[in-house]
């Protein structure tokens, strides 16, 4: 599978204005682990290639961390945007506090 931006081995940027929650976020990882058992590794844009279906699943606990407002955070400022980023494992999500939940 082809995942782009959604999966990769660098951190995932949702701080953007047009950047989706981290809620949506979480719920199309659900989807495309659903639908694992129907491809092989994914080759994500970027980065380390290919990556195994356990990447998902770290960032899909992210989410569920970020959401349930345990995940260690740190502040992240760039050019592009600024927020938090939660790490879980080998991966990083960098989100806006304020775009956590679909509104």
């Amino acid at each position: 599978m082809f995942s782009g931006d959604t999966v990769c081995a660098e951190t995932i940027l949702l701080i953007l204005d047009h950047s989706t929650p981290v809620e949506t976020y979480r719920q199309s990882l659900l989807r495309l682990k659903a639908m694992a058992g129907r491809f092989g590794d994914t080759w994500p844009a970027h980065h380390q290639l290919p990556l195994d279906h356990t990447w998902m699943d770290e960032y899909i606990a992210c989410g569920e961390e970020i959401m349930a407002g345990r995940a260690s955070t740190s502040v992240m400022s760039n050019p592009v945007g600024s927020g938090l980023v939660a790490k879980f494992g080998r991966i990083t999500i960098a989100y806006r506090p304020d775009h956590i939940f679909v509104k």
